[in-house]
């Protein structure tokens, strides 16, 4: 966040500081390995012709992805009030972690994703 910019964490309004400016880091996690159901016609085996042709279709249960959030830097209240550490002060922190509990709460929805594969195939 640019020095001297308000920003929004938790609801609680901040303000960037213009010698130490407030920086963030984002990770988005998602399930290594997940269940998948498909549903599929044809056969990349050719029995008789050269061409051959497959279609799948289905869902994978991948589970909701998680959000987590770091700041660094110092943070002040807006209107020139106090810094503080973005990283270490616990108003700071509990305004993070409301925001990555936001974020996650509205990643639930995402457990499913749909799944369409197509192969061909041609035997010499």
């Amino acid at each position: 966040m640019p020095g001297g910019q308000t920003f929004t964490l938790g609801g609680t309004t901040y303000q960037s500081d213009t010698t130490n400016p407030v920086t963030g880091k984002g990770n988005l996690a998602f399930t290594k390995a997940a269940p998948m159901v498909l549903f599929g016609w044809g056969n990349l085996v050719p029995r008789h012709k050269h061409f051959s042709f497959k279609i799948e279709a289905g869902v994978v249960f991948q589970g909701s992805p998680r959000a987590t959030l770091a700041l660094a830097g110092s943070a002040c209240l807006p209107g020139g009030g106090s810094c503080v550490n973005a990283a270490t002060d616990p108003n700071v922190q509990s305004s993070v972690q409301a925001e990555q509990i936001k974020l996650n709460n509205t990643l639930s929805p995402f457990k499913y994703y749909p799944v369409i594969s197509i192969a061909t195939g041609y035997r010499f």
